[in-house]
């Protein structure tokens, strides 16, 4: 009885310890296209007005991932992550409200940032562009041949005969 009851206690105390150190137990968030795993999560107000409006995420202590709810609407508006637990190395941000990036810079070594995707831009915005500079384009071309005309050299034909 006592052998059975030392073998169960072993047993437990060898599957908590398991579980306790399994990757496989770490919560994944997935923002995008990207994902991240995390063991804990802190959150915090950081503005004092008695709202969370910064999560931060850890793994192993170290922090993967920061979020913040900057207009306060109770969903995510950027997410930064962290290489190393410190420095960090990418910024998502919802620039629409729709709850997905609509930025993704990556920031390098030297805190250079590069934009790998800003859809901000909306077709209505471009295409104006594009209509503008279609406009000042035919009005250049107009001004050059009313210019052609108003000061063109009349040329008259030579003829042969002499």
């Amino acid at each position: 009885m006592r052998v059975k009851r030392s073998i169960m206690s072993i047993s437990i105390a060898l599957l908590v310890v398991f579980l306790s150190v399994s990757p496989s137990l770490a919560a994944k968030l997935t923002v995008g296209e990207y994902v991240f795993e995390f063991d804990e999560k802190v959150k915090a107000d950081t503005d004092a007005n008695g709202t969370d409006d910064r999560t931060t995420y850890y793994q192993k202590g170290q922090m993967v991932l920061s979020v913040y709810d900057e207009n306060e609407n109770g969903r995510p508006d950027v997410w930064i992550r962290y290489a190393n637990g410190d420095t960090a190395d990418l910024e998502l941000a919802d620039k629409n409200g729709d709850g997905n990036p609509d930025m993704i810079v990556e920031i390098n070594a030297q805190g250079k940032a590069d934009v790998l995707l800003d859809t901000d831009v909306s077709w209505s915005k471009s295409f104006f562009r594009e209509l503008r500079t279609l406009f000042f384009g035919m009005i250049l071309v107009w001004i050059g041949y009313i210019a052609l005309k108003k000061y063109s050299v009349k040329q008259t034909p030579i003829s042969s005969e002499m």
